[in-house]
């Protein structure tokens, strides 16, 4: 009995891939960039909440009677109460969520180079340029969404840009510096 047991736990998670088997094919790398897709199709970003959801309630995209019939988050929304608990989740959610694609696309960058031979054709180049324009694309999202607009200064305290993946903190950049980070990326991309 301890023997077959011993053997169930040495199994390998059926949602988890090693990371050197991942990324030892060109699909792998096609798949940890759809994986990145994916994720911002989920209701907490793009799926909902960053496009047709809150998002839209506080651009007033919708002509929306202001009364609580319209639900408390989407009422809490469109009276601009950030402090209301279930507006709060939203927007940790998405900064999470986009934080997650970030780190998964600079696993992907780290790895990138390292296995050139893996590729075929332009591949390298098209999934690098997309990692990389995708990056700055995400970056520049949260900037729009969490820090102060570019009319307050470019030197005002931002969001942390993040191009490697650490278990520490990314110091945080200003407004100016995300943007040049942002650009630099889409330029890598371009090339």
């Amino acid at each position: 009995c301890l023997n077959s047991c011993k053997k169930w736990l040495d199994a390998d998670a059926p949602l988890q891939v090693d990371q050197s088997t991942l990324f030892s094919t060109e699909q792998g790398f096609r798949d940890v960039l759809n994986g990145v897709y994916l994720q911002m199709g989920s209701r907490s970003l793009y799926g909902r909440d960053l496009s047709f959801g809150l998002l839209s309630v506080l651009g007033r995209s919708y002509d929306t009677t202001i009364s609580p019939a319209i639900g408390n988050l989407y009422y809490e929304g469109a009276k601009y109460n950030f402090q209301d608990a279930s507006v709060k989740v939203i927007f940790k959610n998405a900064w999470d969520s986009l934080y997650q694609c970030i780190g998964n696309l600079n696993n992907l960058l780290a790895n990138i180079e390292t296995r050139q031979n893996v590729f075929t054709g332009n591949n390298f180049n098209t999934i690098k340029g997309e990692a990389l324009a995708l990056r700055a694309f995400i970056h520049f999202d949260l900037l729009r969404l969490f820090a102060p607009s570019p009319a307050a200064g470019m030197n005002v305290t931002a969001i942390p840009y993040v191009t490697t993946l650490s278990p520490y903190a990314t110091q945080v950049s200003t407004t100016g510096a995300t943007i040049d980070q942002c650009l630099a990326d889409l330029q890598n991309a371009q090339s």
